[in-house]
């Protein structure tokens, strides 16, 4: 008789990941009517678009009226530490790193024009009809997708430049205390493993957890970094360790990579920093 829907990530980017919770707590609320208030629902020419947001005050206040209690860690578990975050900035150390950030950086700067020009010859469009319009959507949905995948792998580039100095911190990190443990977040898996091969190699026994692992050698390597003192580092993908499990024998985290989504980057540094 009763429904409770239990998380702590209802939802990461947008309203729409919110609607199966919503649906089954009260279908009355869900539905296309939600869609189309909430996910700022638009008819692109091919089909609904529900990745949007729209009237965000008004769903806080509707899900606090019906369905939704929120309790804040903070409220509830004050016994915990404020997070204390440090952006270290490296100066690129060689040639292949000066050139990665370089190259990503002017491409940034390029893609930002390009998407400027073909937006607006969207709103352009919209006065010339419908087959103007979608053509020029369908230019603008085509050229996001190519600067995405390049600017991803030119953000890959820079992460395998920048790995030479993550290690030397991680270096620094565990030497100031000899049995200080850390956790190491990373986007790409051949970062995940370069990292790993290191810190093997230096004696500090990592764990590591991605995509590529079972439902037992993700247990084993928890339980190894939570349980043995000589594992001193978890080495794991941004969104693959990032949810579902407790890491409480390490509070320093370090980020080598970022990922696309900042939810995403919080949830995985909460592995630490909770009971």
């Amino acid at each position: 008789r009763r429904h409770l829907r239990l998380t702590g990530t209802p939802i990461v980017n947008r309203p729409a990941e919110l609607q199966n919770i919503v649906d089954d707590l009260n279908p009355a609320f869900a539905g296309w009517g939600y869609l189309k208030r909430y996910c700022g629902a638009t008819n692109n020419g091919y089909g609904w678009d529900f990745s949007g947001a729209a009237n965000l005050d008004e769903l806080q206040r509707r899900l606090r009226e019906s369905i939704m209690v929120r309790r804040l860690k903070a409220d509830v578990l004050t016994e915990l530490p404020r997070k204390i975050r440090q952006v270290i900035e490296l100066e690129p150390d060689s040639a292949v790193a000066r050139k990665a950030l370089a190259t990503e950086g002017r491409y940034e700067e390029d893609s930002e024009e390009r998407m400027a020009a073909l937006r607006a010859e969207v709103e352009l469009a919209k006065a010339e009809g419908s087959e103007s319009y979608e053509a020029a959507v369908a230019r603008l949905k085509d050229a996001l997708q190519v600067d995405f995948t390049e600017m991803a792998r030119l953000r890959h580039e820079t992460a395998l430049a920048k790995l030479p100095q993550v290690l030397q911190h991680m270096t620094e990190v565990l030497e100031d205390e000899p049995d200080k443990k850390i956790i190491v977040a990373a986007h790409h898996h051949d970062v995940v493993d370069e990292i790993a091969a290191r810190a093997s190699d230096a004696g500090w026994k990592p764990v590591v957890l991605t995509g590529r692992n079972t439902e037992a050698e993700r247990l084993a390597a928890v339980d190894a970094f939570q349980t043995d003192k000589a594992v001193r580092v978890f080495v794991g993908g941004i969104q693959a360790a990032g949810v579902g499990i407790t890491l409480t024998a390490a509070s320093h985290v370090i980020f080598a990579e970022l990922d696309w989504v900042p939810g995403n980057i919080s949830q995985f540094e909460d592995r630490a920093h909770r009971i």
